[in-house]
């Protein structure tokens, strides 16, 4: 059976260029110009959609070229890499800065003078993860007024995997992790890079924290390849439980 996908509209973006905007049911990832095709968040599709779309590339490379565009790389696999140019486009600070100052602004968003200097320092602590300092500072949006009252990291979550680890009660960690999904958005790839900057900067033996820093390693690399996050997540804990 051939599942195929409802157009809903499709926009002329550029009156110059040919260049559309094809809005299909549950995603705004897809546009159409003369002879080149744009996919966006490709790391966001399962290995079998980005094997489907390799084939696709191979059957038309010689009439279209395709534009893949992803925030993480190592999420994209090797076949789908090895037919792709690589372009690692990355904003600056400033950049970063006046870009989410304009989404304040056009949400309508107050900022005070008392609060410019902390909505620096909070996305300066969270670059170049725009998207996560977007999400931090929509937090401190109160009334339609920017109220950050803090940019300390809030590291309980990170202590709590550390003590865990630590007391080899790791068993009774996976639903407090569950629970706290919200903390850090279900991102669990986000959440290990965390715990290995945040175990770098702990008293452990320099041998010891270097096999737990091969394991957190080693579940990043897995995480591209599985279909359950969270349960690589729990086996990396294990893992470093038994370290």
């Amino acid at each position: 059976m051939i599942k195929t996908l409802k157009i809903k509209s499709i926009k002329k973006l550029d009156k110059k260029v040919t260049v559309y905007d094809i809005g299909v049911n549950g995603t705004n990832n897809f546009f159409v110009g003369r002879n080149q095709i744009l996919t966006g968040n490709c790391d966001g599709l399962t290995g079998q959609a980005q094997a489907a779309l390799r084939n696709t590339m191979e059957s038309f490379a010689k009439y279209t070229r395709f534009i893949l565009t992803a925030n993480y790389k190592h999420k994209i696999i090797p076949a789908l890499q090895s037919r792709c140019q690589f372009l690692d486009i990355k904003p600056t600070l400033e950049d970063g800065v006046k870009r989410i100052y304009s989404i304040l602004k056009q949400e309508g968003i107050e900022i005070d003078d008392a609060q410019k200097k902390k909505f620096v320092e909070l996305v300066k602590a969270n670059f170049p993860d725009l998207r996560k300092a977007i999400n931090e500072i929509q937090k401190n949006c109160i009334g339609g007024s920017l109220a950050i009252t803090s940019v300390t990291v809030d590291n309980s979550l990170l202590q709590a995997i550390y003590t865990a680890i630590e007391q080899k009660s790791v068993i009774s960690l996976r639903k407090h992790l569950i629970e706290n999904e919200n903390s850090f958005y279900g991102d669990y790839d986000t959440l290990m890079r965390d715990y290995l900057n945040y175990l770098y900067n702990q008293p452990v033996q320099d041998l010891k924290k270097k096999e737990m820093i091969a394991v957190i390693a080693d579940h990043l690399w897995r995480s591209a390849h599985v279909l359950d996050k969270e349960i690589n997540c729990f086996a990396c804990w294990i893992n470093l439980e038994r370290v």
